[in-house]
């Protein structure tokens, strides 16, 4: 990837290609940091269910330095709230990510927070998908709060997560301000009696 000139997408499915001793994995973990950070023509990288180490932590720095990826596919990775606060760090001020995907990922309210912090200062992300995430209303209010000043977002995907109707509600109420968030995914959600 580091001096690879042409590629534009890299994918890679959950196998046992990432079954390394942990000093093996930390090489490669630096490689492929390394790589992001000098790689200019990868435009998507999809590593569904790659759970087998930190996957956030070896993204956020390369992505700090990454002018070129556009697209982040991320389900799946068992990546936590501390996980997704060191990614939505790096991604606060990147200035080609449109598309993030970290569904199926126990972020939880913590992560949603760091996501909203990222939305606030973001300018370039068009769809953020953070569906079975286990986001209450919590979370969910952070995100909304971050949607009155983002003027950039067009797809939100909040299915299958711990949301209520009061949730909800408030979000509606949220979004009244926002003119630029065109679809909004919500299937499956949590209600109150």
């Amino acid at each position: 990837l580091r001096n690879n000139s042409s590629l534009l997408e890299f994918k890679i499915l959950k196998s046992a290609l990432f079954t390394f001793t942990e000093e093996e994995s930390c090489d490669v973990q630096m490689a492929f940091t390394k790589a992001l950070h000098q790689n200019t023509t990868l435009r998507t990288l999809r590593l569904p269910f790659c759970s087998n180490f930190d996957i956030a932590n070896l993204l956020s720095e390369g992505l700090r330095h990454n002018c070129g990826l556009k697209k982040l596919y991320l389900t799946g990775c068992n990546i936590t709230s501390c996980g997704v606060t060191m990614l939505a760090k790096a991604l606060e001020h990147h200035c080609t990510l449109d598309e993030l995907d970290i569904a199926s990922n126990l972020i939880g309210d913590d992560g949603a927070t760091a996501i909203a912090d990222m939305l606030s200062l973001n300018d370039t992300l068009l769809t953020l998908n953070i569906s079975y995430c286990s986001i209450s209303d919590v979370g969910l209010e952070a995100i909304a709060i971050a949607l009155v000043v983002n003027t950039t977002l067009r797809e939100l995907n909040i299915s299958d997560n711990l949301i209520t109707d009061n949730g909800l509600i408030m979000l509606g109420q949220k979004l009244k301000n926002n003119t630029t968030l065109e679809t909004l995914h919500m299937m499956h959600l949590e209600h109150s009696p």
